[in-house]
Order: C-alpha cells, then sequence, then structure tokens
C-alpha cells in the first residue's frame, strides 16, 4: 500500500499524464502522446503551476492541449510534452536533456 501512495504522489508531482481522451485505440508502434498537466503541491491542491513554469526540459514548439470546463475551473494546463512513447514498444532510457538550475531557478 505505501508504494501505491508513492507512485501515485509521483504522478501528481511530475503532472504528467497518459492521455487518455475518450477512447483511444493504438495500433502497434504508433505514437502514445504524454501529456504534461499542472504541478502543485500535495497540502494545498488549489495551488498550481503550468509544468513547463518549473526548470523542465521543455519542447521546442509546445502544443496545448483542449480543455473541457471541468478540467479548465480545476486549473489543468495540459500540454504535448517531449517524450515520444510508441504503442506496445520498449521504450530505453535515454536522456531528454540537461539543465543546470540556477539560484534564480530554485527560488
Amino acid at each position: 500500500m505505501k508504494w501505491l501512495h508513492l507512485l501515485v504522489l509521483t504522478a501528481i508531482l511530475l503532472g504528467v499524464q497518459v492521455h487518455a481522451a475518450k477512447e483511444m485505440h493504438y495500433k502497434d508502434g504508433d505514437v502514445v502522446p504524454i501529456i504534461a498537466n499542472k504541478v502543485g503541491p500535495f497540502s494545498n491542491p488549489t495551488e498550481t503551476y503550468k509544468y513547463y513554469d518549473m526548470p523542465y526540459c521543455r519542447p521546442d514548439k509546445m502544443k496545448k492541449q483542449s480543455h473541457g470546463l471541468g478540467e479548465i475551473l480545476s486549473g489543468d494546463r495540459k500540454v504535448i510534452s517531449a517524450y515520444v512513447v510508441y504503442f506496445k514498444k520498449d521504450v530505453p532510457m535515454a536522456k531528454l536533456c540537461s539543465h543546470k538550475l540556477s539560484v534564480e531557478d530554485v527560488e
């Protein structure tokens, strides 16, 4: 149970979720978009920030996702991330980018 809580907390903190709009059907090898959402502290769910306002590796070109009314009211801010995943294909570990944090980034 402890691992489940840790997994859920990690997913919330990263703000990354697999795109699951309505019913998606993929064929072997199809690209599965990975969506970045909002980030916020677990202790205050109303305090949220855009995922890429944080010092993470940004895609060269950000493509926003459409939002429903409920998503807008809950503060969702979905964009397609730079991660590339293919349906039913193993994804080897790879570096997305390197980023050194400055003092300003941390504060």
